[in-house]
């Protein structure tokens, strides 16, 4: 171990290369093994991904109790409201999160787009082109 208390882990994980201590190695929302600081507040992956979801489709949730619901690792999927709101408590950003990736524009375009693309080239129109580049082609030698 260095100086300074390095021990070559982070949250108390070893073999994450951070500084051991500096953070909890518990989710400050649900009391799980965090894995990192995640958007601003050690969380758990379950956590992580629960802000990420909300804050990406503006879910607006209601506690159907009384807004102080136990939110720990057995409980943590009961209240969304409360998890929510103890994720925000926690030190999370909404601004943290990023936006999702655009997956439309990554996917491959399907059969019919590539036939008929708007453009006006469709298979029928592509065809014919060739045939006609070939008659000229061949009349040329000629």
């Amino acid at each position: 171990m260095g100086a300074g208390g390095t021990g070559g882990s982070v949250l108390g994980i070893p073999g994450t290369g951070g500084v051991t201590g500096v953070l909890s190695q518990h989710c400050a929302i649900c009391g799980d093994r965090a894995t990192g600081k995640h958007y601003g507040a050690a969380s758990c992956d379950g956590c992580k991904g629960f802000f990420r979801r909300s804050v990406r489709k503006n879910h607006l949730y209601t506690c159907r109790f009384s807004r102080n619901c136990v939110v720990d690792k057995d409980k943590r999927n009961q209240c969304r409201y409360c998890r929510l709101r103890k994720c925000f408590k926690a030190g999370m950003k909404k601004e943290a999160v990023q936006n999702e990736r655009d997956r439309i524009s990554c996917r491959r375009p399907s059969y019919e787009e590539q036939t008929n693309n708007g453009s006006g080239l469709s298979v029928v129109s592509l065809l014919q082109a060739e045939m006609l580049s070939r008659q000229v082609g061949a009349a040329l030698e000629v």
